[in-house]
């Protein structure tokens, strides 16, 4: 009865999806959501389209339940460590500045990003990271292996303090690179490597199971995320 898209789902600005609204299908464009709130208000707007109000909203408490445990958490962190999050390994580096959940998540938990003075998604490069020396350094490129050894074995890269303290870690792509209700366990993760003094009780007040010779963010990422709730609604 309805096809949900987003701009990512258009090629070159072409629309894939021609054929199916000339066949009188309905197709509904949201696009892809740079803050948390944004998010939530599409998972409400999903609820809406489907008829499941009811179980979007449980959907959208579930999430604040979390977002505000961690910020009243965050409130009582003096020193804030700085970090660098890539989403895209070298050559072809990629982090992102202002203007994206990702970015809100860092300041959430009480960090800063070293990108904090640019907007949106951006290429950066390797003299870029080691001048800002990072405390902590986050990758979600777990589709390669090694994605933390990697890092840490870059030229130029020993003596900055993320890696020189071995605070180099690897969070789930699927949670934090989606907007979608997923970002939470991404904040959790975040959250439990950068201050795992601060947020580790959290780790056990969630349910999440931390696997022997595994740390806690690793913990969050193999834990069973809530998205099929979405797919629940729509069923």
């Amino acid at each position: 009865d309805v096809v949900f898209i987003s701009g990512m789902s258009k090629a070159k600005g072409t629309n894939p999806y021609q054929p199916l609204l000339d066949l009188g299908v309905c197709v509904i464009d949201i696009p892809s959501s740079s803050s948390i709130a944004a998010v939530e208000e599409d998972i409400e707007f999903v609820g809406s389209v489907v008829g499941k109000e009811t179980e979007a909203q449980a959907v959208v408490e579930a999430m604040n339940g979390k977002i505000n445990e961690i910020a009243a958490l965050a409130e009582g962190i003096e020193e804030k460590k700085s970090v660098y999050f890539e989403i895209s390994p070298a050559p072809y580096q990629y982090s992102f500045g202002q203007g994206t959940f990702l970015n809100e998540m860092i300041e959430l938990i009480g960090a800063t990003n070293i990108f904090a003075d640019q907007d949106g998604w951006i290429p950066v490069s390797a003299e870029q990271v080691v001048a800002a020396n990072p405390d902590v350094i986050i990758t979600n490129a777990d589709y390669m292996e090694g994605a933390v050894a990697e890092i840490e074995a870059r030229e130029g890269w020993a003596e900055v303090a993320a890696v020189k303290n071995h605070e180099v870690y690897l969070i789930g792509a699927n949670v934090s690179s989606q907007p979608c209700q997923n970002i939470v366990d991404a904040l959790v993760e975040i959250a439990a490597d950068v201050y795992p003094e601060v947020y580790g009780e959290l780790i056990d007040a969630y349910g999440y199971n931390v696997p022997e010779g595994k740390n806690q963010s690793e913990a969050v990422r193999l834990k069973p995320t809530f998205r099929e709730i979405l797919f629940r609604m729509a069923s």
